[in-house]
Order: structure tokens, then sequence, then C-alpha cells
């Protein structure tokens, strides 16, 4: 302020001029960063009740980068992952009970915020039928049916809102299938009920038409327990593999 020899006269046109592309040259960059840059993806993960699950992975892939970013849900369900560059993304979420996960989503410029809901796992039944002649034969019953769990006296839901709690279903009767005849491979769906029986039997692929009867017949006379959720039973779908071989 002291200084004598500055020059504390009006800016010139030309300084002017020079002041503004200064004072652009930094704003663009800004406003560049702000349209593309980083930004933060978060959400809460639930089961088919909408009740929190903990301790879920959550899986971020970028394909075109060969970049994966991951992290598990707190125990109100929540996870964040900060500083996603734009593009185009996977999500998916794992746990043990329930299915695998997957979706879509696209960063732009702007955080986002979703829901995860995951369903819970099919179950898995593998089976072998040996002949050691070829012979037709008829579906058996495999050892004593043994009576069901009771379903435990216990409130659904509780205060913190906190889901996750199964119960798999637990086969109470087996019947074992016949042989056709012929040897080959069926894959079956199903559904077992609230009450543990089993519904919907539908033929996913099968070798050879033969197949098909014998293994249905067999699986439709399985009984399982309730399978439960929370407390409360549900409907579980089943996927069962049946080999029937012949001893050369």
């Amino acid at each position: 302020m002291l200084n004598a020899r500055l020059d504390r006269g009006p800016l010139t046109r030309a300084g002017r001029w020079a002041s503004a592309l200064a004072l652009l040259a930094v704003t663009l960059p800004i406003a560049t960063f702000a349209q593309g840059g980083f930004v933060t993806f978060s959400g809460t993960v639930v089961d088919p009740q909408d009740r929190l699950l903990p301790a879920a992975m959550v899986t971020v892939s970028d394909a075109s980068r060969d970049v994966k970013h991951e992290t598990k849900t707190d125990r109100n369900g929540r996870f964040e992952l900060v500083g996603l560059p734009a593009g185009d993304y996977t999500v998916e979420a794992k746990l043990p009970g329930f299915r695998n996960l997957t979706d879509t989503f696209t960063v732009n410029g702007q955080s986002l915020d979703r829901t995860l809901k995951m369903q819970v796992g099919e179950l898995q039944e593998t089976i072998t039928v040996v002949s050691e002649d070829g012979s037709v034969t008829s579906a058996r019953q495999s050892g004593n049916a043994v009576a069901k769990r009771p379903n435990p006296a216990c409130t659904p839901g509780v205060a913190n809102g906190v889901g996750g709690n199964i119960r798999p279903p637990h086969k109470v009767k087996d019947v074992r299938p016949g042989y056709p005849g012929v040897s080959g491979n069926v894959q079956l769906a199903a559904t077992i009920g609230t009450d543990g029986s089993v519904t919907d039997v539908q033929v996913v692929k099968a070798d050879r038409p033969e197949l098909a009867p014998a293994a249905i017949d067999a699986v439709r006379q399985w009984e399982f327990d309730s399978t439960l959720l929370n407390c409360v039973p549900i409907e579980v779908q089943m996927n069962v593999s049946v080999s029937f071989r012949q001893n050369q």
C-alpha cells in the first residue's frame, strides 16, 4: 500500500481481457470435473420381506477398465462405494442362503442410491438310479418318514428390521424313482410349498421322454418341513437332477 511506484489506475482493456481469460481457465476444469467426475454409489440390501441384510458382499465391476470395487453391508444393510468415474457398471450382491443378485447401472456425474432385493436360494437335489438288469421298476420309499420340525414360536420381525434369518427345508419323506427301462438324464424344477409339500413339478430337460414320468412320480411324493424366512413359512424353488443308469 505504501509503494508509490505501483500503478493504481483502472485496468486497461487488455488487462481486463487477460483477467477474464485467466478466470475462464480456472473455471472450465472445475465445471468439467463436476459433470464427469467421481461419484458415490450407495444403497441398501434387503430380503424378500424388505428386511435389512447385513454382511452381504456387494461388488461393482467396470468391464471397460477391468476394475472391481468390493464392500460389505453394515449392520443396517447399507453399503457405499466412493469415487466411481463415469461409465457403465455391473453390481452383484452375494449372501449365503440367497441367490446371487446381478444388476447394471450407469454413472453420468450424479451419485446413485439403490435398493437391492435378494431372493432366497434354490434347493438342489441330485439322484442316481442304477438298474442291475435293465428291467422296469416302480418308485419306492427310502427309509421311514420322520416327523416335521415344529415351527418355532417366534415373532416375525424384530424392532431393528434386520432379516435374512432362514431355516432351510428338511426332507421328511424320501421316495426313490423307479427305473424306466432306459438310461439317461432328466432335470426337473419344482416348488416346495409353505407346508413342505412338493408342487408344480416341471421338466426342464430330458434325454428321452420315458425318463420324465419316473422322476416326476417320485419327486411329487417327497415331503419337507416348512422353509422359514424370519419365522414366516415361504415357498422355495427346487432343482432336481436324476440320472438313470444300467450296470454293464
